[in-house]
């Protein structure tokens, strides 16, 4: 309910346009070519508005296109999970996208604190403090301007929350995703993969996995301890 204030407050101030979240800048964006009427302000403008033009046609090779150039098309499309969502949510259709980007958004920051509201009572805590993410400043400006942010960190806390649950195949895949989402998540996937490893640093020495060969051991040390007494080992026991 904060978050959809926030993001109702934003709308009004921008003059009921959800647009106005793109943020985006007339040295990038022309609204003489858009495809629909897009708020522009004077200046670069900020990199909602890539997210914006990516959300109209998320595979292209267009440097120029839908009136909005990218800066950097390759640096630009590493972030593709999130104007791909867009687009598909949206059906392609580019009357929809502005709304779609901002909800994609809140709806990621929501699934974001349900998980971390799952995960505080995992380790003992009470489930409100989950709702901390949600008052951090990274995903809630991001959530006002259009940016990959908020949709990174609820890709990243699911595959936190799969890993938890033993589901590796899903961790991986929003792991994948989230890297796709913002580049710099695969310091996280690094991060990840190194506190599996030493929380299971030799998964093949478990002691599950030698129970039967410690089992025969067993039996084999009490087979030989019956034909041969103690004494033979101990000489204190000779005595």
């Amino acid at each position: 309910m904060i978050l959809a204030g926030l993001v109702g407050a934003r709308w009004i101030t921008g003059n009921y346009d959800w647009t106005y979240f793109a943020v985006a800048g007339d040295q990038f964006t022309d609204p003489r070519k858009t495809p629909i009427r897009v708020h522009v302000a004077e200046g670069p403008g900020y990199d909602g508005q890539f997210f914006l033009r990516l959300a109209f046609e998320p595979f292209t090779a267009r440097r120029t296109a839908w009136g909005i150039e990218i800066d950097g098309p390759a640096w630009r499309q590493q972030r593709i999970i999130y104007p791909l969502i867009v687009h598909i949510t949206a059906l392609g259709q580019p009357r929809w996208v502005p709304f779609t980007l901002v909800a994609v958004n809140l709806v990621g920051v929501t699934v974001l604190v349900l998980a971390c509201s799952v995960l505080a009572g995992r380790v003992g805590l009470a489930p409100a403090w989950g709702i901390l993410p949600a008052f951090f400043p990274g995903p809630t400006m991001r959530l006002a301007r259009d940016l990959a942010e908020p949709l990174n960190a609820c890709l990243l806390t699911l595959a936190i929350f799969a890993c938890t649950s033993a589901s590796f195949g899903w961790a991986a895949l929003a792991l994948a995703a989230a890297a796709l989402t913002r580049e710099t998540t695969m310091i996280s996937v690094a991060a990840v993969a190194l506190a599996h490893q030493f929380d299971n640093p030799l998964p093949e020495l478990r002691r599950a996995d030698f129970s039967p060969i410690g089992e025969q051991c067993t039996r084999k040390r009490i087979n030989f301890s019956i034909a041969h007494p103690p004494s033979a080992f101990w000489p204190s026991a000779r005595s």
